[in-house]
C-alpha cells in the first residue's frame, strides 16, 4: 500500500486526473469538499454512513501497489490506515490500542472519543501514547510541503511500528516523547492550579497557556469544571469535562461578556480584545459556580 499525503484542496481535486487515481481516501476533506476514493471513501463526521476512520469497517485491504490519499496523520487517520493493512486497530497491540486509536484531534475527538475525559488518562500508558504519536505527527507533518504531495508510506511505517512498540513494550521514540509531554503537563497542572471549590470548579492560572482542559487537581482528584485566567491575553476561559443537562458554558460567556464571546456547551472563552482583571476573573468564577449549582440542583 502506497501512502500518499495532500496538503491541500487543489492538491488532492488533481489526483483524480491521475492514471492511477486514488483507490481510497482517508479523512481527506477541505471544508464542504471531499475527495473521493475510486474504491472507498472513509470520512469523518461528515459523512454519515461512516464512523471514524478508525472504527470504520468498511475500508478495503488495499494492495501493494495501491494508492491511500491522506490530508492529516493523526490516530484516528492511523486507525483507518491500518485497516487498509489488514489490521484491525481495536486489537491492535494486543487489545490495547482502542482507546488510543479513538483519540484523533485534541480538541474535537477528546470529548468524544473518552466518556470521562481526557484528564482522567494523565498519569497512565494510554496517555503517555497518545501524547507521544501527537508530539511525533505533529514533529513530521510540520516539516513535510505544503506545495505538493508527498510519498509518506515509510512514514505511516514508522509510526506504527512505534505506536505499537509504545503500547506492548513501553520502549521507543513515542513512550519517550510521551514522558515529556506527560511531565509537561502534570507541572503545567501544578502551576496554574489556584483551588477547587467544595463543589469541585477549579480555578486557574497562567501566563500564556491554555489550561482549561487540566480537569484534576495536582493530587488526581477530578473536578466538575474549570475557569481558566490567562493573563498575557488577560482572557477567561470556561470548560466542562463532558455535558451537564442544561448547563451551557458559551451561555455562561455571553451572559459575562456578551455575545461575541466564542464557543459551545462544553467550552468557552471572553471575547478576543475584551481585557478582563483577575478581581474580573474571581467574579466570573463566582458565576459560573452558582449557575453549576443551579443546573445540578434545581
Amino acid at each position: 500500500m502506497i501512502v500518499i499525503y495532500s496538503p491541500t484542496a487543489q492538491l488532492s481535486a488533481s489526483t483524480i486526473d491521475l492514471s492511477s487515481p486514488p483507490t481510497l481516501t482517508v479523512g481527506v476533506e477541505f471544508g464542504a469538499y471531499v475527495c473521493r476514493g475510486e474504491k472507498y471513501t472513509s470520512l469523518y463526521k461528515s459523512d454519515k454512513e461512516n464512523d471514524h476512520p478508525y472504527e470504520d469497517e468498511g475500508i478495503p485491504v488495499l494492495g501493494e501497489d495501491e494508492v491511500v490519499l491522506i490530508s492529516s496523520l493523526t490516530l484516528n487517520d492511523l486507525g483507518g490506515l491500518l485497516r487498509a493493512m489488514g489490521e484491525n486497530p481495536f486489537s491492535y497491540g494486543g487489545g490495547s490500542a482502542k482507546e488510543v486509536l479513538g483519540y484523533g484531534d485534541f480538541w474535537s475527538a477528546v470529548k468524544s472519543s473518552y466518556k470521562n475525559g481526557l484528564h482522567t488518562l494523565i498519569r497512565d500508558d494510554t496517555y503517555r501514547s497518545i501524547a507521544g504519536f501527537e508530539s511525533l505527527s505533529d514533529s513530521i507533518m510540520g516539516s513535510m510541503p505544503t506545495d505538493r504531495m508527498s510519498d509518506m508510506t515509510g512514514v505511516v511505517d514508522k509510526l506504527s511500528g512505534e505506536l505499537l512498540l509504545s503500547l506492548r513494550d513501553k520502549k521507543g521514540e513515542i513512550w519517550d516523547r510521551g514522558g515529556l509531554e506527560m511531565e509537561r503537563e502534570l507541572r503545567l497542572n501544578e502551576e496554574s492550579f489556584v483551588t477547587m471549590t467544595r463543589l469541585g470548579l477549579i480555578l486557574r492560572k497562567s501566563s500564556y497557556l491554555e489550561t482549561d482542559h487540566l480537569f484534576s487537581d495536582p493530587d488526581g482528584n477530578e473536578g466538575l469544571a474549570v475557569i481558566s485566567y490567562r493573563g498575557h491575553s488577560k482572557s477567561v476561559s470556561l470548560s466542562l469535562p463532558e455535558k451537564i443537562k442544561g448547563a451551557d458554558c458559551f451561555e455562561v460567556a455571553c451572559a459575562l461578556w456578551g455575545d461575541s464571546s466564542k464557543g459551545d456547551a462544553l467550552r468557552a472563552i471572553s471575547p478576543k480584545g475584551l481585557e478582563i482583571t483577575e478581581s474580573d476573573f474571581i467574579k466570573a468564577s463566582n458565576y459560573f459556580s452558582e449557575y453549576l449549582i443551579q443546573k445540578m440542583y434545581r
